[in-house]
């Protein structure tokens, strides 16, 4: 037997209940309940929504806390996940060259006067910098 609309919503609106910080994980987590909850209904399970629901969170999960558990040990793993990914990356930009360059721009700056004009000069450069890709941008929005 399938969910009506009225009670999916119900069971959304419940799961709000749960400190769930990633819109993937309340979707997985919503999806399992919700298909939890119609193979029961379809093993001839006749108790309302919110029992079913609450039936499931239990058995499954053990309960509130074990969902809140999960959702955490999922953000964890995505966290990990997107630190290694960080520092593969830096460790792969970061060699013996790059190093060269930055004792030698070091080097290069630290000879440099202090000046208004080198301030100036510095200051718009950055600007230009920052705003270029802005323009860009809008000008290839505005091509197409």
């Amino acid at each position: 037997m399938n969910i009506t609309q009225d009670e999916r919503a119900w069971v959304a609106e419940r799961m709000n209940i749960y400190d769930l910080k990633y819109q993937e994980i309340y979707d997985e987590l919503l999806d399992h309940i919700l298909t939890a909850i119609e193979n029961r209904r379809a093993e001839g399970n006749t108790l309302s929504t919110d029992k079913l629901f609450q039936q499931v969170v239990d058995n499954h999960f053990g309960g509130c806390s074990g969902i809140e558990d999960l959702a955490k040990n999922q953000e964890k793993l995505h966290r990990n996940y997107v630190r290694d990914i960080f520092f593969k990356y830096l460790k792969g930009a970061f060699n013996w060259r790059t190093l060269i360059i930055a004792v030698i721009v070091l080097m290069a700056a630290s000879t440099i006067v202090n000046s208004k004009t080198l301030h100036l000069a510095f200051g718009l450069s950055v600007f230009v910098l920052a705003v270029s890709p802005v323009i860009y941008a809008y000008a290839l929005l505005q091509i197409t």
